[in-house]
Formats: C-alpha cells, structure tokens, sequence
C-alpha cells in the first residue's frame, strides 16, 4: 500500500488508533517503512544517474579540452608548414587528413566489433538461461500431469499416458543434470504396480496381473 491509500490509512491510524486492529497497524507500519524505503531507493536512484551526468559532462570537458589542445598544435604545424615550399605543404597536409581518418576509422571499428562481441555474450548467456528455464518448467509440469493422470484415472491408457509423462519428466532432468522430480517417480513406480501385463477382455476391470 502506496501512495495517498497509505496517507490516508496513517491518519486514520494517528487520529483513530483504537478502531485498527494490532495486525491493521503492524500492516500500516510496514507499508509506511516500504514506502520510505523506497523513496530511499529512488532518491539514490536520481543522486547515482546525476553523479554519472556529472562524470560524463567532466570527461566530456576533458575530451574538449584535449581535442582543443589538438588543434591548437595541429594551428601551430599548419603555420610552421607554411614557410617550406607549396607542394611539401600540401602532402603534409593530405597525410596529416589521412592519418586522422584512419585512426578513426580504427577507432569506431575496434568499438563496434568490441560492442559486438559483448552482445553476442549476453544475448547467448541470456538465450540458454531461458532455455534452461523453459525445460525446468516442463520437466516439473510433466512431473505434475505424471503424478494427476495416474491418482484420477485407472483406465490402460491413461495408465500409459501417465508413464509417458514420467518418463519425459525424468528425461528431461537428466538432460539438464539434476535430479528427477518426486512427483515423476512416483508416477513411475505407481505405474509398473498398476500396468497390466496382459489385457484380459471379460468385461470387468483389472489393475495388474
């Protein structure tokens, strides 16, 4: 409880304390000590965001300050280029322009392929993570179905059915190396006690022979 409910609820609490019950205010507590600690949460939430804006802007002052450095010393090149012979200024100048561009060229590639790299990684680990997931999810429901088809049903094929949930269920542990689920050996063994090994068509039921 958040918000203007908890508002309400804490004077309802400080004016008529005696219509709550014990457990009324402990919960009124509680939502109260919630609510403040995440305000705590969100307010180190903003201080940590602006610290990070306030890194980013001193480092991209730095950036600025460097490439200000740059081209103040690249000034001074061009000026002392000045007095060799035109044709050495202009292949100083068009190497200088190549250099630049090369080094940038590497630079935004070494970032992307880096960036690349790193996706990949944690779109694979994220990708076999829910994979796992989905398999520990299906193991457990089979394991339950297993469990359900051989306690509501004492028909042969819900019988088969049952031991072939149980048998997937254990399969699949295996293949994600835990163990099985209780429910799925249970449903195993239940099903060898119950599985007729000979059908027997005189009309009234039979379990196992």
């Amino acid at each position: 409880m958040t918000g203007v409910y908890l508002e309400l609820y804490q004077k309802l609490a400080s004016r008529r304390d005696a219509w709550l019950s014990a457990a009324e205010r402990r919960f009124a507590t509680s939502s109260a000590e919630a609510d403040d600690q995440e305000k705590k949460r969100r307010k180190d939430e903003q201080d940590e965001r602006e610290r990070l804006l306030l890194e980013h802007k001193v480092e991209a002052e730095r950036l600025a300050e460097t490439e200000k450095q740059r081209s103040a010393a690249a000034e001074r090149l061009a000026e002392n280029e000045k007095e060799r012979a035109a044709a050495e200024r202009v292949r100083a100048t068009e190497q200088t322009e190549a250099a630049t561009r090369y080094r940038r060229i590497a630079t935004i590639a070494a970032l992307v392929t880096a960036f690349a790299l790193i996706s990949a990684a944690v779109a694979s680990w994220y990708w076999d993570k829910s994979v796992k997931a989905q398999q520990l999810a299906a193991m457990r429901f089979l394991a339950i179905n297993a469990r359900r088809a051989v306690e509501t049903n004492n028909t042969l094929d819900g019988i088969e059915r049952a031991g072939a949930l149980a048998l997937e269920s254990i399969a699949v542990a295996r293949k994600l190396n835990r163990p099985a689920e209780t429910d799925a050996l249970e449903a195993g063994r239940r099903v060898l006690i119950r599985l007729p090994l000979v059908a027997l068509t005189h009309g009234s039921p039979l379990f196992s022979l």
